[in-house]
């Protein structure tokens, strides 16, 4: 799955009742360069399956400037709270 918000990604969230029904580990991909310069890699990797945060936060805390707005984020901070967000939806289907 391809971590990345658009028009057609659905919800990361949606993903973890896939994977305690078929056992399966989530494989993220993640794209590490500005908006501006992904059109180019998103054409090379469009068969994957886009996801997105659920919920992301609304500021960025990365100390080097890149395109502001609610929810958007480094390519770091989108890899942490992906992880983080699966492992609380892991741990909530667990309780």
């Amino acid at each position: 799955y391809l971590l990345f918000p658009s028009t057609k990604s659905i919800p990361l969230s949606s993903l973890q009742s896939k994977v305690n029904s078929e056992n399966k580990k989530i494989r993220l991909v993640v794209l590490d360069c500005r908006w501006t310069g992904s059109k180019r890699l998103l054409e090379s990797i469009s068969h994957l399956p886009q996801v997105h945060l659920d919920n992301p936060p609304s500021q960025s805390f990365y100390w080097r400037w890149h395109n502001a707005g609610p929810g958007c984020l480094s390519s770091a901070e989108a890899v942490f709270w992906a992880a983080w967000q699966l492992q609380n939806d892991n741990h909530r289907q667990h309780e």
